[in-house]
């Protein structure tokens, strides 16, 4: 990488884009991801079917432990391998799609 001072005029724009993006991943760290953190809209449907669907009150914990263990993991400086990571969070995305799916279709 070009020393700061050797940029020219025209690559200002590009630092400023790589410091945002910097700054971008750095405040997402330990961002909270819960499933009513997600879907705030769908914040009372989500208590109705958590107390009313075992299979949506179940998937739900998973998602939202899940959501803690990496939350947690990252706040600790990530003490597990990239494709452990990788896999919980893969795991999590999962979870997402299949509770908004059922979201959408109870609405």
């Amino acid at each position: 990488m070009k020393d700061l001072a050797v940029y020219q005029v025209g690559d200002e724009a590009l630092i400023q884009l790589i410091y945002l993006i910097y700054l971008k991943g750095v405040s997402m760290l330990g961002e909270n991801h819960s499933l009513v953190n997600e879907f705030p809209k769908y914040q009372d449907l989500i208590a109705k079917l958590s107390a009313d669907d075992e299979k949506f009150a179940a998937d739900t914990r998973r998602y939202n432990a899940l959501d803690e263990e990496i939350r947690n993991l990252e706040l600790d400086g990530a003490p597990i391998d990239d494709e452990a990571m990788h896999q919980l969070k893969h795991d999590r995305a999962e979870l997402k799609d299949i509770l908004y799916q059922r979201l959408i279709t109870e609405k």
